[in-house]
This record gives structure tokens, C-alpha cells and sequence, in this order.
């Protein structure tokens, strides 16, 4: 069914302000999942959305702490805090920081998480800065080629870079495929994709029902990929994983980086020769069936220029009037 967007928008952010999230932080919140929607990422938009409801009386009247505030680094508590709202805050200290001092690094601890690292890196890079997003994916979920058990959570990361027209911006976990698609094969009767997921016996399934884990993109070196920003999210910010049955107050940990370009050239030069290299892989001599060479965003930024153009998203019934329910 096609919605406006503008009273999408009206209806979530009604729902989360009859649930206790006033002022900006309802906006924050409410355009995470918005923009997951325009972007085309269906798992990460507002099919998640009666979610977030639950766990917002769970960290209500939540203010963050600055552990560790230094000229090129911050380490925050965000005390089981929302996601949206925890890494406004922290993108403002990271691009302060990384304006004046070249780069800068933001750490936080126990925050609920915000659902996709490329939104978080590519408002960075509208800074002008490099951005980078580590994003620890919680439960763990990928298992190891050699292994029959899954000991690594998808630890998704963003990045995006500046060019002379809009940044290129990534969103991937480092399994084959995140493993929330397992809710949407399941809600919506479609097999899994080959080749991503694992049953308990750790074969392949293409039955979400069946699925246990997630493969590792690339194998061997997608894990060892998920083994280092398992790190940069837990042991080096001070986070450890806890078992928590109140899927409303599981956190995790987040590890932000920006790096001014400025340092080491001008940053119009930069820009230009970013804006050279996407040209030069978009040249590429096709192969066979290939109508055009896509990068890092080019789907998303389209899907949503669409979405914005038109006016309006097309939903599954089902899940609007699961949104509808909400609305008390």
C-alpha cells in the first residue's frame, strides 16, 4: 500500500511521544527508522519499528556520562540510552575534536543500539570528514568456517567518504547477509538467500525457520574482519557483552572514528579525486548483462530520491497496521 510520508512521520513520532520520548529525542528516533525506509532497507527500517516502543519506558529519564573527555578522544556511558540519541551526542564531540586535531575517536559503552552505522558515518562525512562506524551486532550469530557454533555477533560497520557530489557511504555487516532477514523471510513466506545462513547442523538453509547462525562474508576473512571490530566495539572501549532475559535493556558498544582530509591536502582536491576514482569503477567495461556499475550507496540514495520525490513509500499492509496498533 502506498503512504505518505509525511504522515508516517506524524504517526511514529505520535507513537513515541505517547510512549515517553519528548523533544529531539522523538525526532532522533523516529528518523532512524524513517530513514531506513527511504533508503530501501526494509530489515533495518520501520518493519523494526513496534520494537523501539518497549524499550523506550526502559531508558527513560537515561542521562549519558562522559567517562573520558581529551583534546582527540571521548569515552561515553550511554547507561542503556537510545541509539539515535546517544550518537547525536557523540558525533558532535567526535567532529569537534577531529576538526582541531586532524582525527578523533569516540567510544560508547552500553547503549542500545541505533540501527544502521552508515546513516551515523555519512553525517559525519557531510562534515567534510572521513567517517567510520563500528557497531557491535550483539548476539552472537557468526560462526566460524571451522566451527559448529556461532561465536561472533554481525558487527556491522559504516563508513562513508566525501566526494565533489554527495558521499559514498557502505553499510554491511560481516556476515554474508544480517541476520534480521531472518524475520522478514519468515514474516513475508520467502526462502533465505544461498549460501548465508546455517541450520544446527551447520549446513546451509534457506529456511529462516531452520536458521541458527550467519556465514561470514568471504569465510575465513570476513571473520577474522568481524574478530576485529569485535574488538574495537568490547575489550578496547571497556564493554563486555551481558546476558540480559529484557531484550529492552541489551546493550552494546559502539567505536566512532573521523579523520579530517584537510591534514594532508586540500580538501577540494580530495573531493575531486574521490569524485575521479567512483568515475573510474563506474567506466569499467561491463560484463554481459550489466546495465550499469554501482558503488558503496548508489541503490539507497536513489531509493530514497525517489521515496522523497514522489511523496510517498509502498508498505505491506501487515506491517502499517502493525504501526497502527500503536497508536493508542
Amino acid at each position: 500500500m502506498k503512504v505518505k510520508i509525511d504522515e508516517l512521520r506524524q504517526l511514529m513520532l505520535k507513537i513515541v511521544r505517547t510512549n515517553g520520548l519528548k523533544g529531539r529525542a522523538a525526532k532522533l528516533v523516529v528518523d532512524d527508522y524513517l530513514e531506513g525506509e527511504l533508503l530501501g532497507k526494509i530489515s533495518h527500517g520501520i518493519f523494526s519499528f513496534p520494537k523501539i516502543i518497549a524499550k523506550i519506558e526502559a531508558t527513560r529519564g537515561i542521562k549519558i556520562k562522559i567517562i573520558k573527555n581529551k583534546p582527540s578522544f571521548a569515552l561515553i556511558d550511554a547507561r542503556g540510552g537510545l541509539g539515535a540519541v546517544v550518537a547525536e551526542q557523540a558525533r558532535k564531540l567526535l567532529i569537534t575534536k577531529a576538526k582541531k586535531q586532524g582525527i578523533a575517536m569516540v567510544g560508547i559503552q552500553n547503549v542500545i543500539s541505533f540501527l544502521r552505522p552508515g546513516t551515523q558515518a555519512e553525517k559525519i562525512a557531510e562534515e567534510d570528514l572521513i567517517g567510520l562506524v563500528f557497531n557491535n551486532g550483539g548476539r552472537e550469530k557468526i560462526t566460524h568456517p571451522g566451527a559448529k557454533e556461532p561465536t561472533l555477533p554481525t558487527n556491522p560497520i559504516g563508513f562513508s567518504i566525501p566526494t565533489s557530489k554527495y558521499p559514498i557511504t557502505a553499510d554491511m555487516a560481516t556476515s554474508t547477509r544480517a541476520w534480521f532477514e531472518t524475520s522478514l523471510a519468515e514474516f513475508f513466506h520467502h526462502a533465505l538467500p544461498a549460501n548465508a545462513f546455517l541450520d544446527k547442523n551447520v549446513k546451509f538453509t534457506r529456511n529462516p525457520k531452520k536458521a541458527e547462525s550467519c556465514y561470514p562474508v568471504g569465510g575465513y576473512k570476513g571473520f577474522n574482519i568481524a574478530f576485529l571490530f569485535e574488538v574495537l566495539t568490547t575489550s578496547l572501549i571497556g564493554w563486555q557483552r551481558k546476558a540480559s532475559k529484557d531484550f529492552r535493556t541489551q546493550t552494546r558498544g559502539t567505536f566512532l572514528i573521523a579523520i579530517d582530509p584537510r591534514k594532508f591536502t586540500s580538501l577540494k582536491k580530495f573531493k575531486q579525486e574521490n569524485t575521479k576514482l567512483v568515475n573510474k569503477i563506474k567506466r569499467a567495461k561491463r560484463k554481459t548483462g550489466v546495465k550499469e556499475i554501482l558503488v558503496a550507496g548508489d541503490r539507497s540514495r536513489r531509493n530514497k530520491e525517489l521515496a522523497l520525490k514522489r511523496g510517498w513509500l509502498e508498505i505491506d499492509k501487515r506491517v502499517y497496521n502493525k504501526i497502527k496498533k500503536l497508536d493508542k
